[in-house]
């Protein structure tokens, strides 16, 4: 239980970084390798929030599978 917890935490402080500092992922994952921009581009900004929009809701789908007891692997036939 204390795990679940702590992995979720996780996951959702990474979504959260992913949607509202995407600049932050910028400077530590990309910026190093461009001399000319300094700033991300637009094309960036929306796939990091959209990689948080889909994480925070892959977390949300695992604590409802958690406090329910749902299998989503066969629910989604992936067995």
């Amino acid at each position: 239980m204390a795990e679940f917890i702590i992995e979720c935490s996780i996951l959702l402080l990474i979504a959260y970084v992913l949607f509202f500092k995407y600049e932050l992922v910028y400077e530590i994952t990309e910026s190093w390798k461009s001399y000319s921009s300094s700033d991300c581009s637009d094309l960036y900004r929306i796939s990091c929030q959209f990689g948080g929009v889909t994480l925070f809701i892959l977390v949300l789908l695992l604590i409802i599978s958690y406090i329910f007891d749902i299998d989503l692997f066969s629910y989604f036939g992936l067995d």
